[in-house]
């Protein structure tokens, strides 16, 4: 799949590109750009590169989503087919401050709830997988980050009480996933 439209590249026949102006793309395989400034929409499927030769290096993403102490379900945090998980990271701006036994944040798919991580929470703060008290699920987890699927994967979230489910209601944060999609 290639659409281009209203794109300007360069200054003339065979020259390098200076500018480039997008107003919509898409593009599906290796996108390569050499010195582009972009504006406008786009939507890039596969691997963006960046750089020349030995220089070349490989774009990350980051999908991020609301949390809240009833998430339960899909996320709407979609990864591409094989990408590599590089960090999961749940920011909790409110923390559940009557519970005190922390928040479980479990990071999966449809058929594995904690697939991807499951995350101890206990106080407001930045939590990184792999990170004091959050380690990943199983060594299959590791296996998990470095192809997330052969296809797109929907990310599940489920956020339960670790012990008591006193003011739960009140827990809220934000989940980001950074990958490399390939």
């Amino acid at each position: 799949m290639t659409k281009y439209s209203n794109i300007q590249i360069g200054t003339g026949p065979g020259a390098p590109a200076s500018e480039v102006t997008f107003a919509e793309v898409e593009v599906s395989g290796t996108a390569r750009m050499a010195q582009a400034n972009v504006s406008g929409s786009g939507t890039f499927t596969g691997v963006v590169q960046v750089g020349d030769g030995n220089q070349r290096g490989t774009a990350v993403l980051t999908q991020s989503v609301t949390i809240s102490s009833s998430a339960s379900g899909q996320s709407g945090i979609r990864l591409p087919a094989n990408s590599r998980i590089l960090d999961i990271i749940m920011h909790v701006y409110v923390s559940a401050s009557g519970n005190t036994g922390g928040m479980n944040v479990r990071v999966g798919t449809s058929g594995d709830g904690d697939q991807f991580a499951d995350i101890l929470t206990s106080a407001a703060g930045i939590y990184r997988v792999g990170g004091p008290g959050n380690v990943l699920v199983a060594a299959a987890s590791g296996k998990a980050w470095d192809n997330a699927g052969a296809s797109a994967q929907s990310i599940f979230v489920d956020v339960t009480a670790a012990t008591s489910t006193t003011q739960t209601d009140k827990y809220a944060g934000r989940l980001d996933i950074l990958y490399i999609p390939r």
